[in-house]
């Protein structure tokens, strides 16, 4: 018997409004975004250990990895829905509360107008 399970993709917003409170639709887009960084960590890990890199492709393949920085911008608005004051979270970045904000309060209110205009 196989231990295997189909991973299903799911659009929170594709779902009726009551079925997700909007924490609950940042914690889903935070998992999908670390699920496609890890993906492409893992398909980097993979062409360095069998070296399969063509000149240039070290560096090429590191550029990509960007999606850790919607990693950050994820965990970020995740934070924010349940609360976490711009304090803490520079805190946790190692940086001021206003640079936090400076760097992810529009993000997070982009997040906002998004949610409630898609789930309403």
């Amino acid at each position: 018997m196989s231990s295997e399970t189909d991973t299903v993709q799911v659009d929170p917003r594709q779902l009726p409004a009551e079925s997700f409170t909007d924490s609950d639709i940042a914690r889903i887009q935070l998992v999908s975004a670390i699920e496609s960084a890890a993906t492409q960590l893992g398909q980097y890990a993979q062409m360095l250990g069998e070296d399969l890199a063509q000149a240039g492709d070290y560096v090429r393949r590191a550029a990509t990895l960007r999606r850790l920085d919607e990693v950050v911008r994820q965990a970020v608005i995740a934070e924010r829905v349940r609360g976490t004051s711009w304090e803490t979270i520079g805190g946790a970045l190692h940086m001021s509360a206003e640079d936090a904000e400076g760097q992810w309060g529009s993000s997070e209110a982009s997040w906002r107008r998004e949610t409630r205009a898609t789930t309403c």
